[in-house]
């Protein structure tokens, strides 16, 4: 029997992985603008863009964790390398997000 939700869990089992390389494209090349030669409401901007984007990127680990857990084809040893895997995604985007803050904070200071 087909579940009601069985074509949205095909659907974002499919679209999710392109669409978190695309945003880790895109967040990669934005951020490495150099923020040095920018005025400071452009290197705020800047920040707050970046923060943006690893956010975007958290939420859509989320739902990678989330379809893991409501996928029924995949077994436990799989679910588990999938949730470890999400689970240090989502420390390297804390950590990076951090470092932002720290970073925009620090520009804040020596204004």
């Amino acid at each position: 029997m087909t579940e009601p939700f069985d074509p949205l869990y095909a659907a974002l089992n499919e679209a999710i992985p392109k669409a978190i390389g695309r945003a880790l494209q895109s967040y990669e090349t934005f951020s490495q603008q150099s923020p040095e030669d920018m005025d400071p409401k452009s290197f705020s901007d800047h920040h707050k863009a970046c923060k943006a984007a690893l956010m975007h990127l958290d939420y859509l680990a989320k739902i990678v964790k989330w379809l893991s857990n409501t996928n029924g084809e995949q077994d436990d040893h799989e679910d588990n390398e999938v949730l470890i895997r999400i689970d240090q995604y989502q420390a390297m985007l804390s950590d990076a997000r951090s470092r932002l803050i720290e970073q925009e904070d620090g520009e804040h200071v020596s204004s």
